[in-house]
């Protein structure tokens, strides 16, 4: 059985043809490959004349998982640029295969819903975030596109026969289907020699003094860490010396600024990129990891972080209320109650989340997800090969 997985992605191409991307690679695929026979990938490339930088893990093997290129119509030129060719190309591969595998908010992930439904292939959408929190972090541009992405989604959804939700709650009641539904997320942690389990719960530090530390790109502002920021200013006059550590790629001008608007530029340490072998380890360094996104659906920071017996902190976008008790989630970008439970992290039992953390993180490992998720497209293959030899 022949499947395309479809999302705006995008993929990296560098000058000796080979394909790159940290989220949509082999090891994604390799999900697919594991259920269904042959698998290929629509989505955005973005090409280079420069050789690779990334890992050998990133890697998408275009002789085991063909690769169709969609132009990148997220720009003035790409809307225009063979919007014709590229369409057609589009509905002759999803004409020729037997079923989608659609990941949704996408752009172009919308796009082969329609065409799905124009030619009547099976589709299976899974949904792994929101995108109005997404896109209205996203300056204008953004604003203007969230109502309509979010309205285009949730009618796209309420009619799949088959949708994979990332969350047990949130993405369910804002984007309910009709269909058949399972809710699995795209998270699996790998327990590894390296990545031992290291509780926290007998915390030995000073009490006003705290490592805290986030995972994620820097110069997204939608990951929030301007929020943390913002906190130590109000943690620094409480008596607090704070070391606020953050991982991860990108230009760091806006966080630094921030820092320095402030005044706690001393404060906030820019880690840089970290292997993910490597986060483990980082992990056992700090006393506290805060996720302060703005839009999220199950972050993988976060739960590796909360495997690792991490007290966590998190806001209360997408579905990290699901992961945390109540009171250790704040409103996404709301300093005071991020400055008020950080104040408080002795008092309110903070330190104690790290068994509790640990244990509610293994309903995340490999087994469990891949069993729940392989059912699901296995129950999802077989009602296609049914219309397929009824027809």
């Amino acid at each position: 059985m022949d499947i395309l997985f479809c999302h705006d992605g995008p993929v990296n191409c560098d000058e000796n043809e080979r394909y790159y991307s940290i989220g949509f690679n082999d090891k994604l695929l390799d999900r697919y490959a594991a259920v269904f026979e042959s698998v290929g990938i629509v989505t955005r490339v973005d090409r280079t004349n420069k050789t690779s930088t990334y890992d050998e893990t990133d890697k998408l093997t275009a002789d085991k998982y063909r690769v169709i290129e969609y132009p990148n119509f997220l720009t003035i030129r790409g809307i225009f640029a063979n919007k014709r060719n590229s369409t057609r190309k589009l509905e002759r591969e999803i004409n020729q295969c037997d079923a989608l595998i659609i990941r949704l908010p996408s752009f172009l992930g919308s796009k082969c819903v329609k065409i799905a439904q124009k030619y009547r292939k099976p589709f299976l959408i899974e949904l792994v975030g929101c995108p109005w929190d997404s896109l209205i972090n996203h300056g204008l541009s953004g604003k203007i596109l969230a109502p309509y992405m979010y309205l285009v989604t949730k009618y796209q959804v309420k009619k799949a026969s088959y949708v994979l939700y990332v969350t047990n709650v949130f993405l369910q009641k804002r984007y309910p289907t009709r269909g058949r539904q399972v809710a699995c997320s795209d998270v699996e942690l790998q327990y590894n020699k390296q990545n031992k389990i290291c509780c926290k719960s007998e915390h030995t530090r000073n009490e006003k003094t705290l490592i805290i530390g986030t995972v994620g790109k820097i110069d997204l502002k939608y990951k929030g860490q301007d929020t943390v920021i913002k906190a130590l200013k109000e943690l620094k006059a409480n008596g607090f010396d704070v070391k606020y550590q953050i991982v991860g790629p990108g230009d760091k001008s806006y966080l630094e600024n921030c820092a320095l608007t402030n005044n706690v530029e001393d404060n906030v340490v820019f880690k840089g990129p970290i292997g993910h072998d490597r986060i483990f380890e980082w992990l056992e360094t700090i006393d506290i990891y805060i996720q302060p996104s703005l839009t999220e659906g199950m972050p993988r920071a976060l739960i590796e972080a909360m495997s690792k017996g991490c007290p966590c902190v998190a806001s209360d976008a997408g579905g990290m209320p699901e992961l945390l008790e109540k009171k250790f989630i704040f409103h996404k970008g709301n300093t005071n109650q991020l400055v008020k439970i950080l104040l408080n992290a002795y008092r309110n039992g903070l330190f104690s989340q790290g068994e509790r953390n640990k244990e509610f993180a293994k309903q995340f490992s490999p087994d469990v997800i891949k069993k729940k998720r392989n059912a699901f497209y296995q129950e999802f293959k077989n009602n296609v090969m049914r219309r397929l030899h009824n027809e």
